[in-house]
């Protein structure tokens, strides 16, 4: 809940979410994981969309069939068209899908401009951009 009322609260309308894939990098880490059941993912995206309906927020899942199975529309994060529609001259962004994204994913193809040489500042143990290990 205090994640949609902060967005709600910094002036966002739209929010895109997917359950966690976890890569084999962090796979190695020995980090504790618990997939949901298509149960409980079915309840998680009844409760995403009571959050956000009750606040108004346009809900939105990418990279994740079985929430959209569960009836969330599916999206992008990273959208070439509403890149395109919000750029100031409107200049064109592709719109095709990454092929090097997760199969379900609809992002188009974009480059990630964090270094993953670096130590990831907040030590999150499942961040595939934290190559040098944790505090």
């Amino acid at each position: 809940e205090a994640v949609f009322d902060a967005a709600c609260a910094a002036g966002v309308r739209t929010v895109r979410v997917s359950i966690a894939t976890l890569y084999p990098k962090t796979w190695r880490r020995s980090i504790e994981w618990y997939d949901p059941s298509p149960e409980e993912r079915a309840e998680i995206a009844r409760r995403l969309q009571e959050l956000a309906a009750a606040r108004g927020l346009e809900l939105y899942a990418c990279a994740d069939p079985s929430l959209v199975q569960a009836g969330i529309r599916p999206s992008a994060c990273v959208d070439g068209a509403l890149l395109a529609a919000l750029h100031p001259r409107h200049l064109p962004a592709p719109t095709h899908k990454d092929p090097g994204q997760r199969p379900a994913c609809g992002c188009t193809p974009s480059v990630d401009i964090a270094s993953y040489r670096m130590r990831c500042p907040h030590a999150c143990r499942y961040c595939y951009a934290s190559p040098q290990g944790f505090r």
